[in-house]
């Protein structure tokens, strides 16, 4: 006995129909019950993107230092391996600031270091391109 060869079509386009009614059902009810609080972004800290004579700076300020210290340092190790990107997506095509940080990454240094309620990531070297890459942070990383 033959199979009917859309039958495999058909449940996927089903499946993808009740797929989709229910992610507009979700999307349309969480903001009215107020669960849309649950995946919203809090962050704990201010962030401050600055360039200097040296290079430039990131600062972030809150009340947990150590916390901060840590994420800066992240941050440190992920620039030195040369990832500038925010957030990458497949097929997605790199800004001109990341493309040009990429390619100049050997020459930059990092460290961090913590003060009251603070703690920066300092960022030694040329000013070209990081000028331009600290205002698209500035501008492009949720705050």
């Amino acid at each position: 006995m033959r199979e009917n060869p859309l039958r495999e079509v058909n449940i996927a386009l089903v499946a993808t129909m009740v797929t989709l009614a229910l992610a507009v059902g979700v999307d349309t009810i969480l903001p009215r019950i107020g669960l849309a609080k649950l995946t919203a972004v809090h962050y704990t800290h201010s962030r401050v993107f600055k360039a200097t004579p040296a290079g430039g700076e990131i600062v972030y300020k809150g009340a947990d230092p150590a916390r901060l210290k840590e994420d800066l340092e992240i941050l440190s190790r992920r620039f030195e391996r040369g990832h500038f990107e925010i957030i990458t997506l497949p097929g997605s095509k790199l800004s001109n600031e990341v493309t040009a940080m990429k390619a100049r990454a050997a020459s930059y240094r990092y460290s961090v270091s913590t003060g009251a309620e603070e703690a920066t990531l300092r960022v030694d070297g040329p000013q070209e391109p990081l000028a331009g890459y600290l205002k698209y942070l500035q501008a492009n990383w949720n705050q």
